[in-house]
């Protein structure tokens, strides 16, 4: 549903999903203070960052963050310092080489849950600390498609609405086999499948009203 954009768009300053952002970064710059401490440097790694995003949040760093980015496309990152990379497979990273990583609204659209696994593996891998963001699989207005249990109804149906309608951020597809593509990119995670794979984080809860609006998970890696 199109005219849902305006409400979700996290890059409008007032509207509900810019002020949870702003209560978001407001958790993550506590947890910065209370982890990296002092004056020091430390390298923050936004693993699906992209410029659109820092464009409007960069005002939420301050000096002591060295901020990298990596994404599958390099025109993403243009502006910023960025690898190409894959983030299901973080091997050209040693282990426990990054200070920080952050990670908005990516590992729901990485495919099936032995993806996120993997990611998920990557993550604790590399970092010494993480912070992640994902929408919360209870919420009933699937946040991608903007259609309300989008994300609870069989694949038969979300493929038949998607090559019949444009929904939320995406146009209608032209066939099956986008529509294939489009659907079976995104996977709401569960609480539960969060703290499997994040077994030592910390999963706090957004709420929307009575509704879980998204998650975010926020550990210490495998030193």
């Amino acid at each position: 549903m199109k005219f849902l954009r305006k409400f979700a768009a996290g890059d409008i300053e007032g509207n509900a999903s810019y002020k949870m952002r702003q209560k978001r970064f407001s958790i993550f710059k506590e947890f910065i203070n209370n982890k990296m401490g002092g004056d020091d440097t430390f390298i923050l790694l936004d693993i699906g960052g992209s410029n659109y995003y820092w464009e409007h949040f960069k005002k939420f760093l301050d000096k002591r963050i060295k901020l990298f980015l990596i994404n599958i496309e390099r025109d993403a990152m243009v502006g910023y310092p960025g690898i190409v990379g894959d983030a299901r497979n973080l091997a050209f990273l040693k282990s426990s080489s990054v200070d920080l990583i952050l990670s908005n609204s990516l590992i729901e659209h990485l495919g099936g849950y032995e993806e996120q696994k993997q990611f998920a593996k990557e993550i604790q891998r590399v970092g010494r600390f993480y912070f992640l963001q994902t929408p919360a699989f209870l919420f009933p207005l699937e946040p991608h498609f903007l259609f309300p249990f989008f994300h609870w109804l069989p694949k038969s149906v979300r493929l038949f609405l998607a090559t019949r309608f444009s929904l939320g951020w995406y146009q209608k597809a032209a066939d099956i086999n986008e529509a294939k593509k489009m659907v079976e990119e995104i996977r709401i995670m569960k609480k539960k499948e969060l703290r499997k794979i994040f077994p030592n984080a910390n999963i706090l809860t957004e709420y929307w009203g009575i509704f879980p609006k998204s998650y975010m998970v926020i550990g210490k890696g495998h030193s």
